[in-house]
């Protein structure tokens, strides 16, 4: 067992990644999103919209103030690979099932049964919560 271990440790692929970028170049492109890309004060309201997901019965755990806010960090980063300088609601409702839905814990008797999961109760508030115009 030990040498298929080792095996698999001089296997790794990571050692011929090429490096993309560093950390500084990230902080930096990170910082440039922030200060550069508008998100209007409707499409915030949109975002802590969803802190609703917290008041539904199946759930035991929702999206934190942390979730959001990599919600809205996504949104503006879509922005600028969509070539805007601005939010719109699309850049938000197209992330937020993946942001968001890996952050809900479901209840037990929810979690149990299997029919539903965080990623599809993101999917349903998306059509509760009212899109800013």
């Amino acid at each position: 067992m030990l040498s298929r271990r080792v095996k698999w440790m001089t296997d790794d692929p990571t050692g011929y990644a090429n490096t993309v970028t560093n950390a500084n170049e990230l902080l930096a492109i990170r910082q440039f999103i922030e200060a550069k890309v508008r998100v209007d004060q409707d499409i915030i309201k949109y975002i802590l919209a969803f802190r609703v997901i917290r008041d539904d019965e199946r759930v035991a755990a929702g999206p934190s103030p942390r979730g959001l806010l990599s919600l809205l960090r996504i949104a503006r980063a879509i922005a600028v690979i969509d070539g805007r300088d601005y939010v719109i609601p699309d850049d938000v409702k197209s992330v937020a099932p993946d942001v968001l839905g890996h952050r809900i814990v479901l209840k037990p008797e929810y979690a149990i049964e299997g029919e539903v999961t965080g990623r599809d109760i993101v999917l349903e508030y998306l059509g509760k919560i009212p899109v800013p115009k």
